[in-house]
């Protein structure tokens, strides 16, 4: 009991040990029974055998749950170090795009919130940011969700960055990184990436595109927004429609970094951002949102697609700028046709393929994508053993669901660093990738 109670005091409650706390609660009470009991006449005999192999199967039950959904279900997620010279500092903007009305609801201007993460210089007063939500963000958030466990496990995360920093000093400029969520994601669900990237002297503007992720997000008015575009992967022409919505939130991010740097009204990255030094990055959907935007955008000059389809608007000519293209095996493998039937057949991950030559055509479509978008150039590397949230932090949220490989994901992240390094620094060498397009 001693230990639980230590527990609540320095760590606080936190809801996925419910079970384990219900059991700590029973066992103690029973003691105290017995000790009230412990010399009394007992009016009902001792419990049958039975009674006690049931008592003790139920009970066993009820501790492998308590310590099982803690510990491998929803466990506390601990981000990995970032290996960067720098601190890492973290603010939050949420603009409003009063060009573009809301195309999901149809009503209001479109909102574009980011989470920017840069180079700072580390003060002991400082408090680490929240990982997802702030208190009160999840205060209004458990009014009306369910996922209370996960909001708690995602509550106790630890990151390494740190509200109100200043930027450091030791350049005038930083190189800016836009990056990109898949379909249903978050921004803060590449913190561990996002933060690597930050300690080694890039600011990094990560976008939350409203109405495309499947957990709650916040509007400019601090109104928890709920409710998510619904996408088919294979109707190409919805998925282009959708992918350029979100190159339109990352061309009016640009936009506003170019106010922040003028005049930041937080007074953080006033003259920081070096413009001149633009990439982005994006996972899956986020991915091809990505290179969408270096084909369309001047002022980015590189990007990288981290695994995903070729979503968007048709490359025929390629790109004239440097990119790399990351790929699990599994969506390799499903461009040459080479899937088994159990794998493109499986509607938890190639919905809508009902036949062989379902499978075929569209794969015959993305050979087609990828041919284009390398015609002169650009860097593939299909990164052996990597699943498709690989490339994210659902492997420390949920590794059950997503086993993690944490040398695979330094892997990813070094060969990210060095990509963009090589671009903007002038860095060579590092690079674990050995496929080339």
């Amino acid at each position: 009991m001693a230990m639980i109670a230590a527990h609540v005091v320095f760590e606080g409650i936190r809801l996925q040990m419910i079970l384990c706390y219900a059991c700590y609660i029973m066992l103690g009470l029973s003691i105290v029974m017995r000790k009230m009991l412990k010399g009394k006449k007992q009016l009902t005999g001792t419990p049958s055998r039975l009674k006690r192999i049931i008592i003790g199967v139920v009970g066993s039950l009820a501790l492998s749950a308590a310590l099982w959904i803690p510990l491998y279900a929803l466990p506390t997620i601990k981000l990995p170090e970032p290996t960067g010279p720098y601190a890492i500092g973290v603010a939050n903007y949420n603009w409003v795009d009063r060009n573009r009305i809301e195309p999901f609801t149809h009503d209001g201007y479109r909102e574009v919130a980011a989470r920017i993460w840069y180079p700072a210089s580390m003060k002991w007063d400082l408090q680490r940011a929240p990982y997802a939500y702030d208190s009160q963000q999840l205060q209004e958030i458990t009014k009306e969700q369910p996922l209370y466990a996960l909001f708690g496990s995602l509550m106790s995360a630890r990151t390494h960055s740190y509200e109100s920093a200043i930027v450091a000093p030791d350049l005038a400029r930083y190189p800016v990184l836009l990056m990109s969520p898949g379909y249903g994601m978050s921004s803060y669900m590449y913190t561990s990436f996002t933060e690597e990237m930050a300690s080694h002297g890039y600011i990094v503007v990560a976008v939350e595109h409203s109405y495309f992720s499947i957990l709650p997000a916040f509007s400019a008015a601090g109104q928890v927004r709920k409710g998510m575009v619904e996408l088919d992967p294979f109707d190409w022409p919805s998925m282009a429609a959708d992918t350029q919505n979100r190159v339109e939130d990352m061309k009016f991010a640009l936009g506003q970094l170019e106010r922040i740097n003028g005049a930041d009204p937080q007074s953080i990255l006033n003259g920081k951002l070096d413009l001149q030094r633009i990439g982005a990055f994006g996972h899956s959907g986020g991915g091809a949102v990505a290179m969408q935007l270096l084909s369309q955008d001047g002022r980015v000059s590189a990007a990288v697609q981290m695994d995903g389809f070729p979503y968007g608007q048709y490359m025929n000519n390629g790109l004239a700028k440097p990119f790399m293209y990351m790929l699990e095996p599994s969506n390799e493998a499903f461009a040459s046709k080479s899937l088994s039937e159990s794998v493109w057949s499986d509607p938890s991950e190639y919905p809508g393929l009902l036949t062989i030559e379902d499978y075929h055509r569209e794969a015959e479509e993305v050979s087609r994508r990828m041919k284009g978008i390398f015609k002169h150039g650009g860097t593939k590397w299909i990164v052996p053993e990597a699943h498709h949230f690989s490339f994210t932090d659902l492997t420390l949220i949920a590794p059950l669901l997503f086993p993690p490989n944490m040398a695979l994901q330094n892997d990813i992240k070094k060969n990210l660093l060095h990509f963009f390094d090589e671009q903007f620094k002038g860095v060579s060498g590092g690079s674990t990738v050995q496929a080339a397009g």
